[in-house]
Order: structure tokens, then C-alpha cells, then sequence
């Protein structure tokens, strides 16, 4: 029987960011980081697909000048190939400029099957990180 491989990666990157700097109308550059732990869970007699666990926890620090902003994002994301050959992936969690709550997608057709979560990304949450980039 194969048994559940589990692997943990640091994080640590900094970059330019586009979606950021296209909404404030000024340079902004983040540095992410953070680790991520991947669990693979093979095919087993009682579970009928194979199952892969991703849990993210990264910190982000968005700088415009000499001004920060800081976030975390803390999420758990299990994707599933069911009997039929269907991907199904289940993202529940934290990460406040994108995604906060439990959604669940057929990433074969790309359809939503549920979703109890508010979307993030939206100019509201940019806004805020501006002002707090600029005050």
C-alpha cells in the first residue's frame, strides 16, 4: 500500500506588483513570505480518489516609498480526481485580497459548485491598501 508523501516549502519572494500599482497610480512592491505543505494522499481501498492537501500560510508587505502595509493570507486548498475523471478543487480560508471563505470548483468546467465566500479582489480592498500606501 503507498502511504502519504508530505512536503513543506519555504517561501521568500519580492516583486513588482502590476495590480497594485495599476490601481494606486504609484510603484508598489510586495514581498511575500511564507510556507506551503503539500499532502498527497494515494488511491486507498477506502477512498475512492486520489487527494492532494495544499496549506498555505504567507505574509505579505506591500511598500510604496517608505510606506508598508502588511497582510496574511492562510488558506487550505484540496483538490480530488473523482471516479469519473472530474478534478475537484476546495479552497477554504483567509487570504484577504482575493478569497476569504469555503469555495468549491469542478476545475474540469471551471462551474462553481458552492461557494459560502465573498470575492475579494475588488477596487474596495485596493482602495484600502492605497490610503494605507499614501497616509
Amino acid at each position: 500500500m503507498t502511504k502519504m508523501t508530505k512536503k513543506t516549502e519555504d517561501f521568500s519572494d519580492t516583486f513588482h506588483s502590476d495590480i497594485l500599482s495599476d490601481h494606486c497610480g504609484f510603484e508598489v512592491t510586495l514581498h511575500v513570505t511564507g510556507t506551503r505543505t503539500i499532502k498527497t494522499f494515494p488511491k486507498l481501498p477506502v477512498v475512492p480518489t486520489d487527494i492532494e492537501m495544499e496549506r498555505d500560510h504567507f505574509t505579505f508587505v506591500a511598500t510604496a516609498g517608505n510606506k508598508t502595509f502588511e497582510w496574511t493570507q492562510a488558506t487550505t486548498t484540496v483538490t480530488r480526481i473523482e471516479s469519473d475523471g472530474t478534478v475537484i478543487e476546495q479552497i477554504a480560508g483567509n487570504a484577504p485580497v482575493h478569497f476569504r471563505g469555503v469555495k468549491r470548483t469542478n476545475l474540469t468546467t471551471d462551474e462553481i459548485i458552492f461557494k459560502s465566500s465573498k470575492d475579494e479582489n475588488d477596487s474596495k480592498n485596493l482602495d484600502k491598501i492605497c490610503q494605507r500606501l499614501t497616509g
